[in-house]
């Protein structure tokens, strides 16, 4: 009879020690290789016209994305500046927008720098189009996504672009607990979250928005390590869209 040694197998001669741990572990163990991004989309159609509104789909890079999902919403509210240097031809061109009047659709920018950081196959789920959501994010749209994903067993992480664009805290953390009390029912994936930005708080008052996400989220160890929360937000080089070609 075969006998398995218990003992890991060590490569190098000398003294080991296993440590091993009496608390459970604060993140669970699942792959996170394979995101699903649940989100509002230009349009939303297979190649044969049929309609892919909350009907998850698998695709491997931008232009799969654009051909089935569209692009991003156009910003209307940006202010161009040129400043003229002293040189001939010499200029600089800024452009601003005012915080209240960005587009609240974040889907296509976040696929943008999914692939741009090497990023491979992924799931989308389109919780409807810009222009049905009225530019407006609904906290059950994002749900109805969310449910859509329970049968595909590939999907190990879920991230939510446009959750940011929810009005609420109540409405915000209420999504992302929905999203976690599906990890831990499926056992087999990772929840992403962000803080959340209060509107009516100033910038320096981030500490809040830290404890309305403590106070929103679940606490219990074996519901909470399957998600993490990222904070500050990042930072990028990639420009918002305004239409026109390019």
């Amino acid at each position: 009879m075969a006998v398995t040694s218990l003992i890991p197998r060590l490569k190098t001669p000398g003294v080991y020690v296993e440590e091993i741990p009496k608390l459970p572990p604060s993140i669970a163990q699942v792959e996170t290789a394979i995101p699903a991004f649940i989100g509002y989309t230009e349009k939303a159609e297979d190649g044969r016209g049929r309609r892919l509104t909350n009907e998850p789909k698998r695709i491997v890079s931008l232009l799969e994305y654009e051909r089935f999902f569209g692009g991003p919403q156009a910003e209307t509210g940006i202010v161009v500046e040129i400043k003229e240097g002293p040189a001939l031809q010499a200029f600089e061109v800024n452009g601003t927008i005012a915080e209240s009047e960005r587009k609240k659709f974040l889907m296509y920018y976040a696929l943008q720098l999914f692939f741009s950081n090497g990023g491979g196959p992924c799931w989308i789920v389109s919780a409807g189009s810009y222009e049905g959501a009225g530019g407006e994010v609904v906290q059950a749209d994002l749900l109805a996504g969310l449910r859509a994903t329970e049968r595909v067993d590939e999907i190990t992480l879920y991230v939510f672009p446009d959750a940011r664009g929810l009005t609420t805290a109540a409405d915000y953390y209420g999504l992302y607990t929905e999203a976690i009390s599906l990890c831990v029912k499926l056992q087999d994936r990772f929840t992403v979250t962000d803080i959340w930005p209060d509107p009516a708080g100033l910038p320096e008052e981030w500490s809040k928005n830290i404890q309305a996400m403590r106070e929103g989220l679940p606490s219990e160890v074996d519901r909470a390590k399957y998600a993490a929360s990222y904070f500050p937000d990042l930072e990028t080089t990639l420009d918002f869209w305004y239409g026109g070609e390019g």
